[in-house]
């Protein structure tokens, strides 16, 4: 029982083979509507690469997609999200981040939105550990 929605009936099965992960859940509610989501994961043994996929569907069944690739580097990581939405919209977001090797790292953001539209945030993070007690 949910506050809002009344009973619902949800299922959910993760299966893992060959180095992936794959997660299909649904719930079904009072009114007979349903969301569903379809997600897997899988890494790369050889270069790390890890890639996640995502299929979402709401209860008006209008899905979205989703593919998120992280790729290490020598010096840091690039992750890469495209998202597409059920209207045909899409949005893709753009990260780096690069390890200085002196406890800072510098990051760039690239998102190109649905409406077309491209910005970039960059910025500079500094990593201070402190001693065990």
């Amino acid at each position: 029982q949910t506050q809002n929605n009344g009973a619902v009936d949800y299922s959910r099965d993760v299966t893992r083979t060959d180095g992936a992960r794959s997660v299909n859940a649904a719930a079904t509610f009072e009114d007979g509507t349903s969301r569903t989501r379809a997600t897997s994961t899988t890494r790369d043994p050889v270069t790390s690469v890890v890639t996640s996929t995502g299929a979402f569907t709401n209860r008006q069944g209008e899905t979205t997609t989703s593919t998120n690739v992280r790729t290490p580097t020598d010096a840091g990581v690039v992750v890469n999200r495209d998202t597409t939405f059920a209207d045909g919209t899409t949005r893709a977001v753009d990260r780096t981040r690069t390890n200085t090797g002196d406890g800072t790292a510098t990051f760039d953001r690239t998102v190109t939105g649905r409406d077309g539209d491209t910005r970039t945030q960059t910025g500079t993070v500094t990593v201070t550990k402190d001693p065990p007690n």
